[in-house]
């Protein structure tokens, strides 16, 4: 969490120091856009029993960019995979963990330079996850919260690289990295006057 925290924070610095001053305006951009992205996913390490694998996470987005304004608000159907050998005392090999989010989750980013051909971001987003695991011993209930910090940057109004968290509960926390195709959001084109 602190090399996440460390990240952002030179994130924001970044995105508000060197971006260029002309794009204090932002650009008029398609209303709704939508995308598909996928990565691998990370474990947040609970406890020393737990030795972290790579997993694996699929988002599906819907947005609406709000007009004259840096803000979107949206929503994203996540399912998110976290991978986990375990381990005794003794460091003896017990049994593969897998946990499971399959997350809905209503989301909100700024823009940094929204309307460009490279737009960085940050955003967050909340809401509620079905859990499971194929650890029978762990007494879960079916239904938790998440929440979902991000920052990334779109690419060309058709791509985006995205890292973020995924933070539901204890064996199920896990940093990701994705990419994925982005649908809509453009510039929207000046309307001209006719005589």
């Amino acid at each position: 969490m602190k090399a996440f925290l460390k990240i952002f924070a030179a994130f924001l610095i970044i995105s508000t120091t060197v971006l260029p001053s002309k794009a204090a305006e932002p650009l008029r951009v398609q209303n709704f856009e939508g995308g598909l992205s996928f990565g691998p996913t990370f474990g947040l390490k609970p406890n020393n029993s737990y030795s972290g694998k790579i997993g694996a996470n699929v988002a599906l987005d819907l947005r609406y960019n709000f007009p004259n304004s840096r803000w979107d608000i949206g929503a994203s159907v996540i399912l998110n995979d976290v991978m986990w050998d375990r381990y005794n005392n003794d460091n003896e090999f017990l049994k593969e963990e897998f946990n499971y989010n399959t997350a809905f989750v209503v989301t909100s980013h700024y823009n940094f330079l929204q309307g460009k051909k490279l737009n960085p971001y940050i955003g967050f987003g909340f809401g509620l996850s079905d859990i499971y695991s194929n650890n029978k011993d762990r007494k879960l209930p079916s239904v938790g919260a998440i929440f979902c910090p991000t920052v990334g940057i779109e690419l060309f109004y058709h791509a985006r690289i995205n890292a973020g968290f995924y933070l539901s509960r204890s064996g199920f926390n896990s940093f990701a990295l994705s990419a994925g195709f982005v649908i809509g959001g453009r510039p929207k084109k000046a309307k001209t006057n006719e005589l």
